[in-house]
């Protein structure tokens, strides 16, 4: 009895999780060993024949496919993590935003003072801001990210902006 063959989604993901590596291949193949001291069905070989022979199929993959699940296990975790300390600032300043306190984020002119704001708060030891609840430098980040977003074009409507300014610019 040999393992069964890895699927093409052991590497590549799902259509549903991208990033998600599936082990289909590795769980049949631990799912086909027969209980111990059972002959299979196959060719009659002990278990640990079968054992044997799975832990003999090429190693480098299973440690590769292995390395790689961690690899984006621990992306999606950061992510995820990152995500939820990013939803607190974001709900804080959309709070404000809607009471017209601040701007739209992507024509805020505010971000690079604020950065520094929050960056010296930390430095003086305030770790939350009182609106949000949100750690000093998660703001820090939000505003960093703002700006990177408007200098490269991710914003709302940005792409289209960039279109239309092109065409007029070809009028001339």
């Amino acid at each position: 009895m040999s393992a069964p063959e890895c699927h093409p989604d052991c590497v590549l993901g799902t259509a549903d999780h991208p990033g998600y590596l599936e082990y289909r291949c590795i769980d049949d193949a631990v799912n086909a060993l027969p209980f111990p001291g059972e002959k299979t069905e196959a060719d009659g070989r002990t278990p640990v024949e079968v054992e044997e022979d799975f832990h003999a199929l090429d190693m480098a993959k299973y440690e590769a496919m292995k390395e790689a699940a961690l690899l984006a296990d621990e992306r999606a975790d950061v992510l995820a993590r990152f995500n939820a300390e990013l939803t607190k600032v974001t709900g804080d300043g959309s709070k404000k935003r809607q009471a017209g306190t601040k701007p739209p984020w992507h024509e805020d002119d505010a971000h690079e003072g604020a950065i520094f704001s929050h960056l010296t708060k930390w430095k003086r030891g305030e770790t939350i801001d009182p609106d949000s609840g949100a750690h000093t430098l998660v703001h820090l980040a939000w505003r960093a990210l703002a700006i990177a977003c408007r200098e490269t074009g991710n914003t709302p409507h940005g792409d289209r902006l960039r279109e239309a300014i092109g065409r007029l610019e070809g009028d001339r």
